[in-house]
């Protein structure tokens, strides 16, 4: 997972997206990013990009990434738990491998 302050405002909302992580030299990575606050953990946070590359494994520190939005799959929620949020990334991965392979 990367997590990314961004540099420059998006023009896009707060969100769950379907996206592509680009690294120097490689072809573009599948993933899904969550742009938001993380409400469920902080309150009045600052804007966060935290995309979590699909089965790979590697490592992303210190490196430049360039990051493509592909679908927006949902809105930025704060969870009653934890448990909550990890079964609703569990539904997003999916959703998320369901846009990037059509």
């Amino acid at each position: 997972t990367a997590n990314i302050r961004p540099e420059i405002a998006l023009p896009i909302a707060p969100g769950i997206y379907a996206v592509t992580l680009g690294l120097e030299g490689r072809a573009p990575l599948p993933a899904v990013a969550s742009l938001g606050t993380n409400p469920t953990f902080v309150a009045n946070g600052g804007l966060v990009l935290e995309v979590h590359v699909l089965d790979w494994d590697g490592d992303l520190y210190d490196r430049q990434v360039r990051t493509a939005f592909i679908a927006r799959l949902s809105d930025e929620e704060k969870f009653d738990s934890v448990a909550a949020l990890v079964e609703q990334i569990q539904r997003d991965i999916a959703a998320a491998r369901a846009v990037l392979n059509s």
